[in-house]
């Protein structure tokens, strides 16, 4: 199932994203989409929104639509696709489609795009409804939920963490690597570009591609601005960042292989278009190179855990057997990768905020300790003693009570995994073969066995 779904989310965005690259060629800029289609084919940040299981990569996937709908001027699509990320998937990114909602007003079609609105506003929230009140038993809209808590209600998402101004940024340099930056001075190039066609009394044809970039700036300051940080938040616009950076790296090489002359100026610019789009697919290669290599154990020591529990004779309690995680719950991967005849429970750890929790005998019930202040519960840990097995790091301070304690736990299998804080930069985000391995220090993230 795991797998089964991030191929359908794969298929997804590839539908999305071919779209989006077939609408820039068909506004005759055929430079662009050719290298937007390599961006989308060899960027890591891509290589990891576009499959993931969140609202965000949802989103993404309709903001990409909604992006050709602005490039091939399909109003329709536009004012559906932005509808849908905002009522089915993530509410705040309405903030996001400003500049499309501008470009839908003043397309000179307001009556015909008012009924599209308004038609696509109450299907959706009434569907959603529906759905909503179906599955939890009670009258219930998750946007109306989502909007009481964090926009109108006592929500504070600082209580999740904060970071720094400069998170998105440093981020950026690490999955997006010279695509960012190069994104942000699309807004300078091509504003100079449209004054040197005015200068020539010609048409610069740039007014749809820069609308259908814009969310990206907008989205990207209003995420600046909130306190709390995630690399997710920026998945959104992850192609409307590669779309403005294929601008800029087009104009970019026109404008340096003009120096060569006339002459030289096309085969010169067509060299370095390529050597821009070689050097961030390695740059990306790199990255992925890192994810896989440095920071894959999390989720391959699951498929351990399925061999184990196959070859495990003993009877477990009730018939089922019980898989216990401690200060690495956040590494959790999936409970698809869990053996079904298996259940996954906390022990408790140096966290003492809110853990997930399953719901009861249907989707109606909900753990009775949930809040919205990320306390913790003491009803949502279980002791060691009933644990069958038990995935942590090796090395982990806040473990060694449990790992060493009252229970002997038998160490199944250990996979290397990268000890950030003790590593050196750039080897730990970025994987340079026969270097980053010397550059590197190993936790292990181990499988016991009660023994």
């Amino acid at each position: 199932v795991f797998f089964g779904l991030r191929s359908g989310f794969a298929v997804a965005s590839a539908f999305t994203e071919a779209t989006l690259v077939q609408a820039l060629a068909r506004r005759k800029r055929g430079a662009e989409s050719w290298v937007l289609l390599c961006l989308l084919a060899t960027s890591s940040a891509m290589f990891v929104a576009s499959t993931t299981f969140l609202p965000g990569t949802f989103s993404m996937y309709l903001f990409t639509l909604a992006a050709a709908g602005v490039l091939s001027g399909r109003t329709g699509l536009v004012i559906a696709s932005c509808a849908s990320s905002v009522i089915l998937g993530w509410s705040v990114t309405a903030i996001a489609a400003l500049p499309y909602a501008i470009w839908v007003l003043c397309s000179g079609k307001f009556t015909q795009s008012f009924n599209i609105a308004m038609a696509w506003g109450f299907g959706l929230l009434l569907s959603t409804f529906a759905f909503d009140s179906f599955f939890y038993g009670k009258r219930a809209l998750s946007l109306y939920s989502f909007l009481s808590y964090n926009v109108f209600g006592s929500g504070d998402s600082a209580l999740y963490g904060v970071e720094g101004p400069s998170y998105y940024f440093k981020n950026g340099a690490i999955n997006l690597n010279l695509l960012l930056p190069l994104s942000l001075a699309a807004p300078l190039l091509m504003a100079f570009r449209e004054m040197y066609a005015r200068a020539g009394h010609e048409s610069s044809g740039l007014g749809r591609l820069f609308i259908a970039c814009a969310p990206q700036w907008v989205w990207l300051a209003a995420i600046t601005a909130l306190p709390h940080k995630e690399e997710r938040f920026m998945y959104v616009v992850y192609p409307q960042v590669l779309m403005a950076a294929a601008f800029a790296i087009v104009q970019i090489s026109a404008g340096l292989a003009s120096i060569l002359g006339k002459r030289r100026a096309g085969g010169a610019r067509k060299v370095l278009i390529g050597a821009a789009v070689v050097c961030t697919a390695l740059f990306s290669a790199g990255r992925i190179g890192a994810l896989l290599w440095n920071y894959s154990s999390n989720m391959r020591i699951y498929f351990e855990l399925h061999s184990a529990v196959a070859h495990d004779h003993r009877q477990p309690r009730s018939g089922e057997c019980v898989v216990c995680l401690g200060s690495e719950w956040y590494e959790f991967p999936s409970r698809f990768l869990v053996p079904e005849q298996c259940d996954v429970r906390f022990v408790k750890s140096g966290f003492d905020g809110l853990l997930p929790a399953r719901f009861g005998a249907s989707t109606t019930e909900a753990a009775p300790w949930l809040n919205d202040r990320n306390e913790g519960r003491a009803e949502m840990f279980m002791d060691e003693r009933f644990c069958d097995f038990f995935i942590a790091k090796k090395f982990d301070e806040n473990m060694v009570e449990i790992t060493k304690g009252r229970k002997k736990w038998k160490a199944l299998k250990e996979l290397h995994y990268v000890q950030s804080s003790a590593s050196k930069a750039p080897y730990r985000w970025l994987y340079i073969p026969f270097l980053s391995a010397k550059n590197l220090v190993y936790n292990q993230m181990v499988l016991y066995s009660a023994s």
